[in-house]
């Protein structure tokens, strides 16, 4: 699927601009399904723009407060999810490890996932932050 059509049919659904108060189950589906897939397309983008480029090793997640509405999503859907629901952070909130799903060890990459991650979800008023550290 092209990432118009990702906007597009999320469009059609009840999400729109400024009127995500109270996003319904079917809608961070298709939040979630959308932030994973913009995830995986730019850590890939990357990788294909710099393939020789694999230093420095390193990770990248996403941190959620706790108490925010899409981590009950995850949480109570992480069957369906598996890995991709994420943990329990430490010392707090939620966290999400590299959302793009990618085998690769450059830190760069995996930044640049969670980046597409967190813009997604934040068009959508989900709170949320991107965090990585070298290895």
């Amino acid at each position: 699927m092209k990432p118009a059509d990702e906007q597009c049919r999320i469009k059609r659904g009840t999400i729109m601009a400024n009127n995500f108060k109270k996003l319904s189950k079917t809608d961070y589906w298709l939040v979630f399904d959308h932030a994973f897939k913009a995830a995986e397309r730019a850590c890939n983008e990357y990788l294909a723009k710099y393939p020789d480029r694999w230093f420095p090793c390193g990770f990248a997640w996403v941190v959620f407060d706790g108490r925010d509405p899409a981590v009950k999503f995850l949480k109570e859907n992480r069957d369906a999810l598996g890995r991709r629901a994420g943990d329990k952070g430490h010392p707090k909130g939620w966290h999400i490890w590299d959302p793009a799903n990618s085998n690769t060890q450059c830190m760069g990459a995996k930044v640049e996932g969670a980046m597409a991650f967190c813009t997604v979800l934040k068009k959508y008023g989900i709170k949320c932050s991107y965090e990585y550290r070298m290895d």
